[in-house]
């Protein structure tokens, strides 16, 4: 339904669904270099963004995972705390 309302996002469905398209995985706030840094979430965003992901979301210890939060919400993530990211590899 979305395709026939608006046929230019066609390629980004085909991209984002298809075999071998993106995939979504939870990323250690550690392994992106910003555990025990406090941030907002457009700054978890830029980070992701410089080693090729697209940040979604925060997944923290012991909590519900958090899409797509507000930019301006700041967080203190720790190296147990996840970033959910949509990544090509």
């Amino acid at each position: 339904a979305h395709i026939a309302l608006r046929p230019e996002l066609s390629a980004a469905y085909d991209a984002l669904f298809c075999a071998g398209g993106s995939e979504i995985e939870l990323r250690s706030a550690d392994s992106l270099g910003i555990a025990g840094t406090p941030m907002r979430f457009v700054d978890v965003q830029r980070r992701a963004y410089e080693l090729g992901l697209t940040a979604m979301g925060i997944a923290s210890a012991g909590n519900c995972p958090t899409l797509n939060p507000d930019r301006a919400t700041s967080w203190s993530l720790d190296r147990d705390d996840h970033v959910i990211v949509l990544t090509s590899d």
